[in-house]
């Protein structure tokens, strides 16, 4: 991955389709910062007592310490611009870096369609095989009572709060971490993976880039090995890349979309040093309109038009936002397999499995990474993994895969039925047609 750092703001990559029915969502906006906010990061051999005495004759007040970045959040008058305020801190010899606390806003239109009668066994509680992986999402809150995720969720954290309390209201773009939740679990097979929600972002609005890196490092402090993040924009903070890299160093896997923005230009985190950059395309591999391209996009992973888990019901919505956690529970369902594998040889199998799509994306051909992996793949990689016949790139695997056979569901769970749980039993027609039992 050859990536670079720019200095800007990220938007939150969720675009979605509008259909003609309840259509919503936030325009693109231009680059923009928390009013009266400012990151610094001192030298290593500043003191706290030193830091603040140079924050104070910055003219700015000392709103938070970030460990261990030792980045300092300053808050100033809102009469001050803040590229104003961080000239005065980068004329100071003590001073590392000073950035503006840029703002992540969403992106993103949805399509609420009602429930339809069409079902799937839950996959929550007991179900799973392998060694358990736990993902952290950064993301809105997530609903951890919907029937396909009951017994997937554990403990996270609320950063718009400060609370453990993550579970989604449903309102606004609340349903986003849920629908990145779901794809997650497309793409892990029947892997034992467990979910952590880092809430970054609300019912509307943005998030800042201070809260960003506080989200990675509490990912990356609470047992994670897997980061997913489906969000980004155009350019980002090289304060960001740091807490990145902290979490490559800890041998966490780190995935982001590619971005939405239809173009090569690298979008952010996805095109940082470290990180999976997944671009969007339809089942069959050819580009999403919306995808960005180019030489930071590492793999490719549908995206286009999806049928998404929500807090009541389901979504129908397009994105990098939907493709990048496919790819997150791929590379979850590889851990849990071969818990030995290091986060470089996880991407390594992953691209040595993808298939080549340049036939079908003219222009973009060679832009789109390593290829495309679909829901076929994930079929396939998980009867492989049980077969013991899962071959790697490097030849043997390191160690036999580890397969603990899934439980049934219990019968009279809820089922899932166009995102409804409904208690009782279903069964599916011939025809395809799912109905209840009397």
């Amino acid at each position: 991955m050859k990536k670079s750092i720019l200095v800007g703001l990220f938007l939150l990559i969720g675009s979605g389709i509008a259909l003609g029915l309840h259509a919503k969502g936030n325009a693109a906006k231009p680059a923009s910062f928390v009013a009266g906010e400012a990151l610094v990061q001192f030298k290593e051999a500043v003191t706290p007592e030193q830091a603040q005495r140079l924050i104070s004759q910055a003219g700015a007040s000392l709103k938070e310490r970030i460990d261990p970045q030792r980045i300092y959040v300053v808050s100033f008058p809102k009469g001050i611009a803040p590229p104003e305020m961080v000239s005065r801190f980068r004329q100071m010899p003590e001073v590392a870096h000073a950035e503006p606390n840029g703002l992540y806003e969403p992106l993103f239109l949805d399509l609420w369609i009602p429930a339809e009668a069409w079902a799937e066994p839950p996959s929550g509680g007991t179900l799973g095989a392998g060694a358990k992986v736990r993902v952290a999402v950064i993301d809105t809150a997530i609903d951890a009572t919907h029937p396909v995720l009951a017994g997937r969720v554990v403990e996270g954290y609320n950063f718009l709060n400060n609370t453990t309390n993550t579970q989604s209201s449903g309102v606004g773009q609340d349903w986003h971490g849920t629908a990145s939740t779901g794809r997650i679990l497309d793409g892990a097979g029947d892997a034992a993976i467990e979910i952590m929600p880092v809430q970054v972002f609300g019912t509307s609005g943005g998030a800042s880039w201070s809260t960003i890196i506080k989200a990675i490092n509490y990912a990356v402090d609470n047992g994670a090995q897997v980061i997913n993040m489906s969000l980004g924009g155009m350019s980002g903070s090289p304060l960001v890349q740091q807490a990145i890299d902290r979490a490559a160093e800890k041998g966490i896997i780190v995935v982001a979309s590619a971005g939405n923005h239809g173009t090569e230009a690298p979008a952010y985190p996805a095109s940082f040093k470290g990180v999976i950059s997944v671009a969007a395309s339809n089942e069959g591999g050819k580009k999403a309109g919306f995808s960005a391209y180019g030489s930071t996009v590492d793999i490719t992973a549908p995206g286009d038009t999806m049928r998404l888990l929500s807090h009541d019901g389901y979504r129908t919505s397009r994105g990098t936002s939907f493709s990048a956690p496919f790819i997150t529970g791929m590379l979850a369902m590889l851990k849990s397999a071969f818990p030995s594998l290091t986060a470089g040889q996880c991407e390594e199998v992953l691209k040595s499995k993808a298939h080549n799509i340049d036939g079908q994306n003219g222009s973009v051909a060679g832009k789109l990474g390593a290829g495309l992996l679909n829901a076929l793949d994930v079929k396939r990689w998980t009867e492989e993994i049980r077969a013991g016949t899962f071959t790697f790139p490097w030849g043997a695997a390191p160690v036999p895969p580890v397969v603990r056979p899934p439980q049934p569901a219990p019968l009279n769970q809820p089922w899932l039925v166009r995102g409804k749980g409904h208690s009782g039993n279903f069964v599916v027609t011939p025809a395809g047609d799912v109905v209840q039992e009397k």
